[in-house]
């Protein structure tokens, strides 16, 4: 028996938001490998030898190995790499407005995703360097420690990459509703919304969960949960900007495959979670 609400199928509702929250773990896994496999191959190329993991980077090396070069362009190779990525996913979506096609919001994800690790990770980077003891104190933290940025410094540049995160809300809000098959899920504040809590704030939710499960107890934990802080902030501040957002009648990409189930996408979500589980919880030695 199916239940509708507005002449919506309830199912048409869950595939929705199963689908935005695969697309969300895809883009997350993919952007946390390239984050880690980035830092790996720089190492290397610094004769640095270590173990790569899903959840973190192991280095193999004696404190003389480290320098300030190296350390620099070892610990921030990451957050370039996911800066790139985040800019050619939205360039790809923005580019691909009339494919009707789930794997959209993967692009979108990625770049929503991207921008709050970013943003995060200047903030992990200056409670690291206030405190070399805390679990913050690793990766991004040791570029800003060899670049000799005090830790008020270091503060005073978290607050303004979070004042860039909220910001980037402006731009993040009305893709999602562009999603939407009919003019009448988003025609209002109401329905703007309902479909926006749908489509990104529950997948989002799910994401969160689902990537911290994958992670869990590792000692980068304390970074992941930054970073998802920062997301799930995002989200709300998207939702308050729903007041000041409208959405055009000809610019809505009127697609309805992201209202079924996904074969492709389920079958990316499903190898990628794997491979996060063996071969990258066992660790690639470089």
């Amino acid at each position: 028996m199916e239940f509708s609400n507005a002449g919506e199928k309830w199912n048409t509702k869950l595939f929705r938001t199963l689908n935005s929250a695969m697309s969300f773990g895809i883009a997350y896994i993919l952007l946390t490998i390239g984050d880690f496999a980035s830092k790996s191959v720089m190492a290397r190329m610094y004769s640095i030898k270590g173990i790569w993991y899903f959840y973190g980077v192991h280095y193999n090396s004696e404190i003389k190995e480290w320098y300030q070069k190296n350390s620099v362009l070892v610990h921030s190779s990451g957050l370039v790499f996911i800066f790139f990525a985040s800019i050619i996913s939205w360039i790809i979506f923005k580019n691909t407005e009339r494919i009707d096609s789930p794997f959209r919001l993967v692009f979108l994800w990625t770049s929503v995703i991207g921008i709050c690790i970013i943003c995060s990770q200047f903030m992990t980077a200056a409670f690291g360097t206030s405190d070399y003891n805390s679990p913050y104190a690793t990766d991004f933290a040791f570029a800003i420690a060899w670049l000799y940025i005090k830790p008020a410094i270091a503060f005073m540049l978290a607050g303004f990459m979070f004042l860039v995160m909220v910001a980037s809300t402006f731009f993040l809000t009305t893709p999602f509703l562009k999603f939407a098959f009919s003019y009448r899920k988003v025609y209002k504040l109401k329905a703007r919304r309902k479909y926006f809590f749908e489509v990104a704030m529950i997948p989002a939710f799910i994401g969160v969960l689902f990537s911290t499960i994958l992670i869990f107890p590792e000692k980068y934990i304390f970074i992941h949960f930054m970073q998802v802080l920062y997301i799930l902030i995002t989200m709300v501040v998207c939702w308050y900007m729903l007041f000041y957002t409208d959405v055009d009648y000809d610019s809505l990409s009127r697609h309805t495959k992201l209202e079924k189930i996904n074969f492709p996408l389920f079958t990316i979500f499903i190898l990628l979670t794997v491979l996060t589980q063996t071969i990258l919880q066992k660790g690639i030695k470089f």
